[in-house]
């Protein structure tokens, strides 16, 4: 299940109640948590991505939740798992900073874009920590594939989030 954009996936007890393996991607919710505290930790398995939150190329976590025995294979040297420990270590510590700049970041940029009558395509609340901002066009824009090329040729990346009337841009990692 996709936890996507940092955007928890709300029926995960309905998910769990199926009895069928389940791969939570947590990729882009390294800081989100759902109501219940349990992001992560409902599947089988779960995944997240270093570079999706933290300056850094390279890294993730997989973390096993199941009493299934697992043959390890660590694929890194040691310059890269040295490197990715240090990244983390330092960013870690200054959690509360990232959290706050994050959030600041995604107020101003909803005050900036709501004075273009867009508005929040998801709802946060206070256990969300979005890695993307995704607004619903609500028809101010007239094309937004034009609005996604010239965004991308000035260097932000977004996207029209699934042929809605919205669309979506990457926040900066820190």
């Amino acid at each position: 299940m996709n936890h996507e954009f940092g955007y928890p996936y709300p029926e995960m007890e309905k998910l769990v109640a199926t009895g069928l393996p389940i791969i939570e991607d947590c990729c882009t919710t390294f800081f989100s948590q759902d109501v219940s505290g349990k992001l992560g930790q409902y599947s089988d398995f779960s995944v997240f991505s270093f570079p999706k939150f933290f300056p850094m190329q390279l890294g993730g976590l997989l973390v096993n939740n199941s009493n299934q025995v697992v043959n390890q294979s660590i694929q890194l040297h040691d310059n890269e798992k040295k490197h990715i420990q240090n990244i983390l270590s330092h960013y870690l510590r200054v959690e509360v900073s990232i959290l706050n700049a994050r959030k600041e970041n995604w107020e101003y940029a909803i005050s900036q874009f709501s004075k273009l009558g867009l508005t929040p395509r998801f709802n946060i609340d206070s256990h969300v920590v979005p890695s993307t901002l995704v607004v619903q066009n609500n028809g101010a824009i007239k094309d937004l594939n034009q609005l996604k090329s010239f965004l991308n040729n000035h260097g932000i990346q977004n996207s029209v989030f699934y042929g809605e009337d919205a669309f979506l841009y990457q926040f900066t990692k820190i």
